[in-house]
């Protein structure tokens, strides 16, 4: 990203405009909710129902919309506009 994004999940979701799943393109934001009431886990999504996960225990890896796990702990799309 050339746009500078904040740290937590919170603010970061302030920063674009959502979108429906359909319409999930690459390089959008994705928010879950994988611990209480909470959104407070965010990717980025590569296509195909895939995105890019930092876990903290396997490091950086791929992951999918139709594991699931992420299927039930997803919240929404957010798409960030490009500066």
């Amino acid at each position: 990203y050339k746009k500078e994004l904040p740290r937590v999940a919170a603010q970061q979701v302030k920063t674009g405009k959502k979108v429906s799943d359909k319409n999930l393109e690459p390089g959008d934001i994705l928010f879950f909710k994988t611990n209480g009431g909470k959104t407070n886990h965010t990717t980025v999504y590569v296509g195909n129902t895939l995105f890019i996960n930092a876990s903290s225990s396997k490091g950086v890896v791929m992951s999918s919309l139709k594991s699931p796990y992420w299927k039930k702990s997803y919240r929404y799309g957010v798409r960030v506009k490009k500066s």
